[in-house]
């Protein structure tokens, strides 16, 4: 996989070439040699909606030392972001929002599904990608539900120098309706 250098090197590139590529909103992070967590979301997504909690929770654990991007595809409305973020409360503050209407940075990671998720390290290597939990399937907002965290997980895993036992989990949601390479 290629690294976050060379995706973020994508990303500013694309944004100096053309504004109506990929809108970036309230870069907060200052994108110094931290882990990155990159979420694919729609907002509009069922399955994206019931885990705002989850991914709530794990901004909340990780928000100081890991930088937490969500990634909007094409065809998603501001106001539809806007709505979806207020739900993050005092953690919105630690999301850098993309929009990546090109599907630019989709095409660079080989993202189609929302909800998906990507860990990478501080030299940008993929060292996760996929599901967030075991509770893919669900759309019922339940947070005492206990479930497990693949993210979480990898994370925690990740930063006690452990392996990544599982570094891929397949990723069950909706495909991007409008993506087109």
């Amino acid at each position: 996989m290629k690294s976050f250098n060379f995706i973020l090197t994508i990303l500013l590139s694309t944004l100096f070439l053309s504004f109506n590529n990929i809108e970036i909103e309230d870069v907060t992070n200052d994108y110094e040699l931290k882990n990155k967590v990159i979420y694919f979301l729609s907002p509009t997504c069922k399955l994206c909606i019931s885990k705002a909690y989850d991914i709530n929770e794990t901004i909340k654990k990780f928000g100081d030392e890991i930088d937490f991007v969500f990634v909007f595809h094409k065809g998603i409305s501001k106001s539809d972001v806007k709505k979806y973020l207020n739900s993050f409360g005092k953690q919105k503050k630690k999301i850098t929002s993309i929009f990546d209407v090109s599907n630019e940075l989709a095409k660079v990671l080989n993202a189609n599904i929302t909800p998906s998720v990507f860990l990478l390290d501080t030299s940008g290597a993929v060292i996760y990608y996929g599901a967030l939990d075991d509770k893919e399937m669900s759309v019922e907002f339940s947070p005492n539900k206990k479930s497990k965290s693949y993210i979480d997980e990898a994370i925690n895993q990740y930063t006690k120098g452990e392996i990544i036992i599982q570094p891929y989990k397949v990723p069950v949601g909706c495909v991007f309706r409008q993506f087109q390479f």
